[in-house]
């Protein structure tokens, strides 16, 4: 099937992307001036307003089958569409082909559709990442000996977590274990004596860089 653009849609209709259909289109009051609306009939300017009200669902976009639109716009008769566009009312020379569409002609490649559809993603995308997934105890076991600090502090730690279904002490939801960990368990009484390894990047970096006391009284 083959669509036909209405001339100057963007120019004179306007909607927010993320609000779907709209429930309304522009019709200024300067076309009374227009000597293309004035040259035609009284049933041909009902079937262009028509027409822009099929065009509002589909950002502009209307069937180029002149059957089609007397169907959907229940007009008594199919529409001259070779008038209108003579006329400037739809764009010379604009066609869309091979568009899936569904029986109401809705037209998901339009620029509105991809908008709405693009803020969709982003917004699911910010849900999922917002998302606390919990840690298994081997993936708190690891980070802890990881950063030089012992698996009974990392039990200690999770078994913490997990009874208050990962929620801290003053009852608010962890959203980043790793910074929790960092920030409340990695502390000089956790640390795997007989590791050796400690981290030394961290937010402690400044327990374990001390120099010795050999170096102070030197």
């Amino acid at each position: 099937m083959e669509y036909l653009k209405i001339k100057n849609w963007d120019k004179w209709q306007s909607y927010r992307a993320d609000r779907g259909q709209p429930p309304w289109i522009k019709v200024h009051r300067r076309i009374m001036r227009n000597i293309e609306w004035v040259s035609l009939t009284d049933d041909e300017r009902g079937q262009l307003v028509a027409m822009w009200l099929l065009a509002a669902d589909h950002d502009g976009v209307i069937p180029a089958s002149p059957e089609i639109i007397q169907k959907l716009c229940f007009m008594t008769k199919a529409p001259d569409l070779n008038k209108f566009t003579e006329l400037g009312f739809i764009e010379d020379g604009w066609r869309q082909r091979d568009v899936n569409a569904t029986s109401t002609c809705s037209i998901g490649d339009s620029p509105k559709a991809k908008a709405k559809a693009k803020a969709k993603a982003k917004a699911e995308k910010r849900q999922k990442k917002a998302q606390f997934i919990p840690p298994s105890l081997n993936e708190v076991v690891s980070f802890f000996k990881e950063k030089g600090y012992s698996e009974s502090a990392a039990n200690r730690a999770f078994n913490h977590y997990s009874l208050a279904d990962w929620h801290d002490t003053t009852g608010k939801p962890v959203k980043n274990w790793k910074q929790k960990m960092n920030t409340v368990w990695f502390k000089p009484e956790n640390i795997d004596q007989s590791a050796g390894v400690y981290d030394t990047s961290g937010d402690d970096a400044d327990i374990y860089n001390q120099p010795s006391i050999e170096e102070q009284i030197s």
